[in-house]
C-alpha cells in the first residue's frame, strides 16, 4: 500500500495504475477482492482521480462494482471480437476460424455480451487494443496464417499482411466506446508473431505504411 500511494504522490504524481493479471493475486477469490478494495482505497485517498486498470481476462464484473478496478485492459469486449471478425485469427495467431471471419452477427452478440458484463463508465475508460506485447501483432494476423516465430521464423510474420484490414480495425477503434490505446509500432506497420517476437523494434521511415509485403488499399 506504501507502493501505491508514493507513486501517484508528489513529486511523481502518476495519473494511475495498470495492475498485471489482477484478478490472480493472491491464494483465494476472497483474498484478492478484499486486496484491491485496501488498494483502491489508498489510491483514492491520495487522488480520487487517480485511474485504477486491470489487466482480465473472463467476466470482469465482481471486480467493477465501484470498490476495486475502475476498469479493464479490454480483451473480451473489443480485442478478441474484433480479431475474429477482421480476420477470424485467434489472438495469438495460434488458430483461424472461418465462421468467425466476416460474422457480424458473432461479432455484435459477442460484443453486446462482454459489455454488459461492465457498467457504463468502466466500458467508457476500458484500455481498446489491437496489439500489445503479450499477443502477435494485428498486422500478422490479416495475414491469416498460424504460427509462432519458433515454427514459421520471423519473416513469415510479415507476408501477405493487408494493411487495408488494419486501417478498418484501427476507424473501429477510434469510434467504439472506451480508450483507444495504442501499442508502439502499429502506426509504423511493425509485425511480429506473440511474444516475443511482438516486441520488435520499430522500423526506418522507409518502411513506415509503404512496404511491398502490404496488399489492399
Amino acid at each position: 500500500m506504501n507502493v501505491a500511494r508514493k507513486w501517484i504522490s508528489p513529486p511523481y504524481c502518476v495519473d494511475g495504475w495498470r495492475l498485471d493479471v489482477a484478478a490472480d493475486l493472491g491464494h483465494t477469490a476472497e483474498y484478492n477482492h478484499a486486496f484491491w478494495r485496501r488498494f483502491r482505497k489508498a489510491v483514492k485517498e491520495v487522488n480520487p482521480e487517480v485511474l485504477i486498470l486491470a489487466e482480465h481476462y473472463g467476466d470482469p464484473a465482481s471486480w467493477l462494482e465501484g470498490d476495486q478496478w475502475d476498469s479493464i485492459m479490454n480483451y473480451d469486449a473489443f480485442m478478441e471480437p474484433l480479431t475474429w471478425f477482421l480476420t477470424g485469427m485467434e489472438k495469438h495467431s495460434d488458430s483461424y476460424n472461418e465462421g468467425l471471419w466476416g460474422n457480424g452477427e458473432a461479432f455484435f452478440n459477442a460484443m453486446k455480451y462482454h459489455m454488459s458484463r461492465m457498467q457504463t463508465n468502466t466500458v467508457m475508460a476500458a484500455m481498446n487494443q489491437l496489439s500489445n506485447h503479450d499477443h502477435s501483432r494485428f498486422l500478422t494476423r490479416t495475414n491469416q496464417m498460424v504460427g509462432r516465430i519458433g515454427t514459421m521464423g520471423a519473416k513469415r510474420a510479415e507476408e501477405n499482411v493487408k494493411l487495408c484490414i488494419l486501417r478498418e480495425a484501427v476507424v473501429i477503434q477510434m469510434t467504439w466506446p472506451g480508450a483507444p490505446t495504442l501499442y508502439y509500432g502499429d502506426e509504423a506497420g511493425v509485425c511480429g508473431w506473440t511474444d516475443p517476437d511482438s516486441r520488435r523494434t520499430i522500423p526506418g521511415e522507409e518502411r513506415i505504411w509503404s512496404s511491398s509485403s502490404f496488399t489492399g488499399t
